[in-house]
């Protein structure tokens, strides 16, 4: 299945510094060739450059107001969730259970549906 993200570049790259642009460019590369992520970041202005960087590569991105000021970022891929906390001290917790993703996926679906398209 696809991978399903509510995060924020600009916190991704605070922490990591350029990691998503090497995200991106292992894109083009072809590394991740039959994986079409589903993003929503923070509807802030430092997310939109980026968020068209993935749009280009055939990743879908919306934005979500509700967004602005979490530090908490949530991956889903295959029956895997990763919690990330990008705060000051940051830290992963990975949840493996298909009881868990399929409980999660209605409310990612719910809050995509809610969530703005970037134009």
């Amino acid at each position: 299945s696809n991978p399903l993200f509510i995060t924020s570049y600009t916190r991704l790259n605070a922490h990591f510094p350029g990691l998503v642009g090497r995200w991106v460019k292992n894109y083009k590369k072809g590394l991740y060739k039959k994986m079409r992520g589903m993003h929503i970041v923070p509807d802030a202005e430092g997310e939109l450059e980026p968020a068209r960087d993935f749009i280009q590569i055939q990743q879908q991105v919306r934005t979500w107001s509700a967004l602005r000021g979490a530090n908490m970022d949530f991956s889903i891929y295959g029956n895997k969730l990763a919690i990330s906390s990008l705060g000051e001290k940051p830290f992963v917790v990975v949840i493996e259970s298909a009881d868990v993703i399929s409980a999660l996926h209605p409310i990612f679906n719910l809050v995509w549906e809610n969530a703005r398209e970037i134009q």
